[in-house]
């Protein structure tokens, strides 16, 4: 069963530029909107988005159970004032 092989735990401060680099550069590789953007204003802006968000959201990590210092996956979310949640 995969709870066997793979751990979900809270994001560690030591993960954050992780999370972060990884975020901004899969944002902008995956979507033909934000390739248009130039590398300087793009990564100059976004990366004060993206630690904005970090900053205000929860983030959990996916860690193989034998490694749990390698991150696998991570999910980013947030609550809004309206009870609802949002994921990034």
């Amino acid at each position: 069963m995969i709870e066997d092989l793979v751990v979900l735990r809270a994001l560690e401060e030591t993960e954050v530029n992780f999370v972060y680099h990884s975020w901004l550069r899969s944002l902008r590789s995956g979507n033909s909107f934000y390739k248009r953007i130039p590398s300087v204003t793009y990564f100059e802006n976004h990366r004060k988005r993206l630690y904005r968000i970090l900053d205000r959201s929860h983030c959990l990590v996916a860690t193989p159970k034998d490694h749990p210092e390698i991150v696998v996956a991570y999910i980013v979310w947030e609550n809004l004032d309206d009870s609802r949640e949002i994921i990034h």
